[in-house]
This record gives C-alpha cells, structure tokens and sequence, in this order.
C-alpha cells in the first residue's frame, strides 16, 4: 500500500521544479547552452535553441515564457521582409485585391451564368470576377449556417471579408455605393439593413438571385 499511500500534490511538484531550474540556472548557469562551434553549428542549430522554454519542452513550468526571439526560440518569428530569406527581395506590401485578382483570372468560370438586367450593364471582366465572388459569399455563408444550425440561432449572415467587400465596390461602384452585403440561403421574405445600416444611409438596394450555376442581376 505505500505506492498507493505516495501521492504528490500538483503544487508540490511544481515547487520542486522550481527550485531544481533556480539552482541550475542561477548558480551554476547549466541551463545556457553555448554557442557551437561553426563546422557543427551549420547541422546542429537548428535543433537547439537558447530559450530556457524550447529546451525544457513539456517539463517547463507554466511561468515561464517563450523568449519569441528568431533563432533562439522555436516560436520566434522574422518581421516580413527583414528575415535572412526576405533580404533582397522587394519591400513592396502585399496587394490582397491584386493577389485576388490574379487568382481568379486563373481560374474559368464559363458555366456560371449571369443574366444583367441593371444598368449599367457589368462588362466581362466585372462578371468574372462577381462569379467568384458569389462562389466564396455563398460557401463562407454555409459555414454560418451550419454553426448556426448546430448552436440552435437565427442566421443573418453579412459578409464582413474586407476583400470581398472592395471587390463588391468596386464592381457596382457605378451603380450605388455598397455599404454592405447580406447573403441570404432561401429567402422567404426580404427585409431591410435595420439594424447593421441604418435606412437613412442605405435606402437603395441591389439583388442578386440565383443558385450556383445560374444568377439574375436585377435593376437598383
């Protein structure tokens, strides 16, 4: 029964730890670890770091963070463009519309159909790009709806991806400002903005219907 009888607390070992990681680190500074010699440095370094956290791994105690420096710490991280690999590259910030964009004139939307009865009719680029917007608005909706499903709550999905926002200005930026965009799965009624928009700034509306093949622009 003594095995049985030998019970430690969580507290007590955690002190314990404590003091054995006090001891080597302060007084006989055993936890540091120099630095290697160039010709093993160039295999070895990267399994090594000098963060006390990465070298104890699941035995560290709790209060003790990692040092988030890049090359000492398994966590660390370079800024973009200032790490080894993005120096000499340009500096130039990453475009999301741009990178969308290119994105999608790779890819060929000719089965989706678009009939346009606003004004001004959107020409063959603005309807490319509308089909792979509908195609992301309505997957990213049903990830909503089923979560929503799932916790038992009303769905009212309004589509906040700042991307696809930009994109949806700038295709019907000649016929209204978009202030905001609602997709709705089988609407059974239409109702207002109230109370994401207010009406006094949202007193035009834009739909679009349809399924994923087929899409009807109607008039502002």
């Amino acid at each position: 029964m003594t095995s049985k009888a030998a019970a430690y607390p969580r507290s007590m070992c955690q002190k314990m730890k404590l003091e054995v990681i006090d001891l080597l680190h302060n007084n006989n500074n055993l936890l540091q670890l120099g630095l290697w010699p160039e010709h093993v440095r160039h295999f070895a370094v990267q399994h090594f770091y000098e963060c006390i956290r990465c070298q104890l791994g699941r035995f560290c105690p709790s209060d003790i963070p990692h040092t988030m420096v890049p090359k000492e710490c398994r966590h660390g991280r370079w800024a973009a463009g200032t790490g080894p690999k993005g120096k000499g590259k340009s500096q130039t910030p990453v475009d999301p519309l741009a990178n969308w964009k290119e994105r999608a004139d790779r890819e060929n939307y000719e089965s989706i159909k678009i009939h346009d009865h606003s004004f001004p009719v959107l020409d063959q680029t603005q309807q490319h790009y509308l089909k792979r917007l509908l195609i992301e608005a309505v997957d990213m909706t049903l990830e909503y709806v089923r979560e929503a499903i799932k916790n038992k709550i009303e769905y009212d999905h309004w589509i906040d991806h700042s991307t696809h926002l930009a994109i949806f200005k700038e295709i019907f930026g000649g016929h209204l400002m978009v202030r905001g965009v609602r997709v709705e799965l089988r609407p059974s009624k239409l109702r207002d903005a109230q109370p994401v928009l207010a009406v006094e700034s949202s007193h035009l509306r834009l739909q679009i219907r349809g399924h994923v093949k087929e899409w009807h622009i109607h008039p502002v």
